[in-house]
């Protein structure tokens, strides 16, 4: 995947961070569970007689298991902070003082420093 001209939401996506610690824990903690995958090597015999007494416990979705990648949870985060920060920004104050920060922005990078 490629992001071209991608203009980050820095002040809001913050304050959705600081604002959104819990629920950010919560789905970086989702995104990380255990999940299912194919094996790709082949198991002892011991190793067969604990799966399958795994899969007399917990039922048939126990035969392949995975976990995510900290790539996938970062991207869920990330996408918990956005809905956060869009949450922040429907109000008209948080609005305007964003939007005052953008241009501030925009002024300070047009300008040469010494």
């Amino acid at each position: 995947m490629r992001r071209f001209n991608v203009d980050p939401a820095y002040a809001p996506m913050i304050a959705a961070g600081r604002v959104a610690e819990d629920a950010i824990s919560e789905v970086v903690r989702k995104a990380t569970d255990l999940r299912m995958k194919p094996r790709s090597t082949p198991l002892t015999p011991k190793q067969k007689a604990a799966w399958d007494n795994l899969v007399k416990e917990f039922g048939e979705d126990a035969r392949q298991l995975e976990w995510p990648s900290a790539r996938e949870a970062c991207e869920e985060a990330v996408k918990a902070m956005t809905a956060e920060a869009e949450k922040l920004l429907e109000h008209p104050a948080a609005r305007r003082a964003y939007d005052n920060f953008l241009l501030v922005c925009k002024l300070v990078q047009e300008t040469e420093y010494e």
